[in-house]
C-alpha cells in the first residue's frame, strides 16, 4: 500500500512538474507573439531567445559600468603646489546619467541597454582657491566625462574652456602615500576592480596631477564627509 502511494506521488509530482514547463512555454510564447506584434518585426523565436538572453548578459555589464560610476559620485577636497603657491582644491563628481524606467518584469531590448550604457557619463566641477583668499576660487566644469581607462582607475579632465588639465587616478587612503608619491598603477587597478566586482561601494580617496602651461603638480583628495 505505501508503495502504491509512492508512485501515485510520484506521478502526481511529475505532473505538476510538466503542467508548470508547459505553463512557462505558453508565456514565453505568448510575450514572444506580443513582442513580434508590437514593433512589427519578422523574427524566430529562437532569435528572439538568444537576442533576450544577449540583452540579459549586456544588462550585467552595465550593472559593472555603473558600479563604477557610482562609486565616485561626490566631492573630494586636498591641496595642490603650483610652484610657490598653495591652493586648496575640490573635485565634485555628478552623475551624468539619466534615472532609468521601471519597466516592470519584461526583458529590455538591446537598443534600450544599449543606449544606457552609452549614457552613462560624469559632469564634474574643479575648484581651486588661494586659502589666504576665498575670492581666488577659479573653476572648471567638465561635462559628459567618461573613464580613460575604468579597469585602471583613470580620468582625464580636460576641455578648451579650462586652461588646467588633470588626470585622477584611484588610490588608497591617502595617508598611505606620500604627498609628492605616485601611487602605483597597480593599487589604481586593484581599486578599480574591487568597484567594478562590487566589493568597494564608494572610493574614498583620489590621487591627480595638475597640467598647466608652465608646470605639472600631484595632490591628494579625500572624499569629504556628507
Amino acid at each position: 500500500m505505501k508503495t502504491k502511494m509512492l508512485e501515485i506521488l510520484g506521478i502526481f509530482v511529475c505532473f505538476l512538474t510538466l503542467t508548470a514547463c508547459q505553463l512557462q512555454k505558453d508565456n514565453e510564447k505568448q510575450v514572444f507573439d506580443e513582442w513580434t506584434k508590437a514593433n512589427g518585426k519578422n523574427m524566430s523565436q529562437g532569435d528572439w531567445e538568444q537576442q533576450n538572453l544577449k540583452a540579459q548578459e549586456m544588462e550585467a555589464d552595465l550593472l559593472k559600468l555603473r558600479r563604477f560610476y557610482e562609486a565616485l559620485v561626490g566631492t573630494f577636497e586636498g591641496a595642490l603646489k603650483v610652484g610657490e603657491d598653495n591652493f586648496n582644491v575640490r573635485i565634485v563628481f555628478f552623475p551624468g546619467w539619466p534615472k532609468y524606467p521601471f519597466l516592470g518584469p519584461r526583458i529590455r531590448t538591446i537598443d534600450e541597454v544599449r543606449a544606457d550604457i552609452m549614457s552613462l557619463s560624469f559632469n564634474v566641477l574643479v575648484q581651486q582657491w588661494n586659502p589666504l583668499n576665498t575670492l581666488s576660487t577659479v573653476e572648471c566644469i567638465f561635462e559628459g566625462v567618461k573613464p580613460t581607462y575604468m579597469n585602471l582607475g583613470k580620468i582625464n579632465l580636460s576641455g578648451q574652456d579650462c586652461k588646467n588639465a588633470y588626470d585622477i587616478i584611484l588610490s588608497e587612503s591617502a595617508s598611505e602615500v606620500g604627498a609628492l608619491e605616485v601611487p602605483s598603477e597597480a593599487t589604481s587597478a586593484i581599486v578599480a576592480s574591487q568597484v567594478l566586482e562590487g566589493t568597494l561601494e564608494k572610493v574614498s580617496d583620489l590621487y591627480g596631477t595638475i597640467w598647466t602651461k608652465a608646470t605639472n603638480s600631484n595632490f591628494s583628495l579625500t572624499r569629504a564627509l556628507q
